[in-house]
């Protein structure tokens, strides 16, 4: 994801004091003057605007260019300032409407009183574009005004006036500003970016500009609690966002004016941009359910049937493998090396190692998933602590990451069949299955493992499509009275909500493996943005 924030807080003074709650009319109000803002005093009689050294915006930003910027306030924006030297030689705006060509030549309609107020062609106009009032981006352009002599000309530019305000002007009224160069600024007190003429009229203005305004305000009106939830956990922010409100769209991205009490008021600039989408199976389940086994039977069905996928070891203990490994997490921490170095016993090591994996998911995990193309198809082997998937964060901040680097997951929760030999040891399943569907929060597969090793399968069939009241009755036969109500609770959490259901999967079948992958593909959506093939046929000769 693609971010970027600025501090406000050396431009715009914070209307809060941390002890008091800051009013909702009050929120993003400057109310002070930068006291670092450097305002250059002369005694000459001309118009004086502080700019900053010219700079250049570095392709890094994901922003429009200053030319863009300042075509697309044209565009949006109907009335400006002319501003300049009266007789007696004082500079003097006044404000004008106006309309622009193609080129984004600034068309004006002069009538007779302010015609004869300049003493000679050299000018200034100005104009602002209000966005949502919390930034004011401002272009002004340098040029001198000019009256087209060719009545071609004229008639076009009164062509291009009534389009812009529909209504029929006098010829003889209309002149244009010719641009010399532009000064675009982003904000009030903000530095200025100087545009040459050439790139003005080369650039073309945002194509979201009629509709940028409408989309902002519907959203801050009734999604802001969604720019809330998207600063908070996709952001990838280091303190907590307490109010956040949309700027602006444009083609490249947007801009949110963000706030917290930590921090103060921030902007952030998101690249939006279309990517292909990548695939993972998150292989989780107790020990011993067979989820290596399961990965090296996938991997080589996959390679008879020619589809690729990578497999990826995530079991800090993993010592043996029956598939090629693409990602291998002990290149970063072994079970060994902690239990050797911090004196912790298996169980303990192993939460370490996963936590030392949670705090380098921006930065091994990251290089390492930088390896693979967009729609690459990935399976982690994951280590079989139950807490792992049940109660403990860091599968679920392993799988929040996935997420933002555009990963379609499902969980693929592997259960022992010959666990599955009485109603109580099924429930138990169940539960377990049901803890792991809440904590991750992605797609969720069961399978029944290991079908091949069970002897008589029709033991199996009222749990792979449980009936309540069989399963009632047999939970109140095994269990003492006084569980009699949590039995009930149980069997109609697995009934009503339909929540936990289990696919058989026999590894020496290949028809059993195609149909779990299917399950799997549909979950997340594998294979829909693939081009359909069509087979050439010739037609039958009609007899």
């Amino acid at each position: 994801m693609l971010l970027q924030t600025q501090s406000l807080t050396t431009h715009v003074a914070l209307p809060f004091t941390p002890s008091k709650p800051i009013p909702k009319t009050q929120f993003f109000t400057p109310s002070k003057q930068n006291p670092f803002l450097k305002t250059q005093w002369r005694t000459l009689k001309c118009s004086l605007s502080a700019v900053s050294d010219p700079t250049h915006l570095e392709e890094k930003t994901h922003k429009p260019f200053p030319a863009e910027v300042s075509r697309t306030i044209m565009e949006l924006v109907s009335v400006g300032t002319l501003s300049t030297l009266t007789q007696e030689g004082w500079p003097l705006g006044i404000g004008v409407r106006f309309a622009v060509d193609p080129e984004g030549t600034p068309v004006l309609c002069l009538n007779a009183s302010n015609r004869q107020f300049s003493i000679d062609r050299r000018s200034s106009f100005h104009v602002q574009l209000g966005q949502c009032g919390l930034r004011t981006p401002q272009c002004t352009i340098l040029g001198s005004i000019d009256k087209p002599e060719d009545r071609k000309m004229l008639k076009y530019l009164h062509s291009v006036w009534t389009k812009r305000f529909g209504e029929e002007v006098d010829e003889d009224l209309i002149y244009v500003v010719s641009v010399e160069r532009v000064l675009q600024l982003e904000d009030f007190k903000e530095g200025g970016v100087w545009v040459t003429s050439s790139d003005y009229k080369n650039a073309q203005p945002d194509p979201l500009r009629d509709f940028a305004e409408n989309l902002v305000n519907e959203i801050n009106t009734n999604n802001i609690e969604d720019i809330n939830r998207f600063c908070n956990i996709y952001a990838d922010l280091n303190f907590q966002v307490s109010e956040a409100k949309l700027i602006w769209i444009d083609r490249l991205g947007f801009d949110l004016r963000l706030w917290s009490p930590q921090e103060g008021i921030f902007e952030l600039r998101k690249k939006t941009h279309i990517s292909k989408m990548g695939y993972a199976q998150l292989v989780i389940g107790p020990a011993g359910s067979g989820k290596s086994t399961y990965c090296s039977k996938l991997h080589e069905h996959c390679t008879t049937v020619g589809r690729n996928i990578h497999i990826i070891n995530l079991d800090p203990a993993a010592e043996n493998f029956d598939y090629p490994v693409a990602m291998d997490i002990r290149e970063l921490v072994s079970l060994d090396d902690v239990m050797e170095e911090l004196g912790l016993g298996p169980n303990g090591g192993l939460l370490y190692c996963m936590e030392h994996l949670e705090d380098n998911l921006d930065d091994w995990l990251t290089e390492e998933l930088d390896n693979y193309l967009d729609d690459d198809y990935l399976v982690f082997d994951c280590p079989g602590q139950i807490e792992l998937f049940s109660h403990v964060p860091v599968l679920k901040n392993f799988v929040d990451h996935l997420k933002r680097k555009n990963f379609s997951i499902c969980a693929v929760y592997l259960l022992d069949s010959q666990f599955m030999t009485d109603v109580t040891k099924f429930i138990s399943g169940c539960m377990s299955s049901l803890s792991a569907m809440v904590q991750l929060e992605v797609p969720h597969v069961n399978i029944l493992s290991k079908m091949d090793l069970v002897a008589n399968k029709k033991d199996l069939e009222d749990f792979l499509n449980p009936e309540p009241q069989v399963l009632l009755s047999e939970l109140n036969q095994r269990m003492a009275p006084q569980f009699a109500k949590l039995n009930k609770s149980l069997v109609e959490l697995v009934d009503n909500y339909g929540m936990v259901s289990f696919v058989p999967l026999n590894l020496r079948k290949a028809t059993s493996i195609s149909y779990v992958l299917a399950q799997i593909d549909t979950c997340i959506q594998y294979g829909e943005n693939a081009d359909v093939k069509i087979k050439d046929f010739d037609p039958e000769d009609e007899d």
